[in-house]
């Protein structure tokens, strides 16, 4: 019998700040998506204000492609308590913080570094443990 594979890790955030009260749950994703968005990451945080306009808002396109097919759900609302769709027309309708903000979290999330890791902690000591040979096999 062969392994099947599970389904995707959910990841659900709520965000404080100007966002407080937002709750959005986002899929794991496969390896390939985490490469393409740790590339238009890359990208985005290299444009300076002198960056050509195209390129600017390829990427910034890109990235709300990215961020809504990684989107299960959020609890925005309109001024009148109405639930927004989730969908590239409302995501864009949000402030640059917003998205790179969530960009941000996600990053994090998906490299699996929680940013609460090593707070309190002191530096450690080395292992008195000797490193384990390695060879190669033939």
């Amino acid at each position: 019998m062969g392994f099947k594979r599970k389904k995707p890790t959910t990841i659900d955030m709520t965000f404080d700040g100007d966002y407080e009260g937002l709750k959005m749950s986002f899929r794991m994703p496969t390896i390939g998506e985490y490469i393409e968005f740790i590339k238009v990451a890359g990208k985005l945080s290299e444009l300076d204000e002198d960056a050509d306009v195209a390129a600017a808002t390829e990427g910034i396109e890109e990235m709300i492609n990215i961020l809504l097919r990684f989107t299960v759900s959020w609890n925005m609302e309109d001024e009148d308590g109405a639930a927004v769709p989730l969908n590239k027309e409302e995501l864009s309708k949000e402030d640059v913080s917003f998205l790179m903000l969530i960009g941000n979290a996600l990053g994090s999330a998906f490299g699996g570094v929680d940013p609460e890791l090593g707070k309190g902690s002191g530096s450690g000591e080395t292992s008195l443990m000797s490193t384990l040979p390695m060879e190669t096999s033939s």
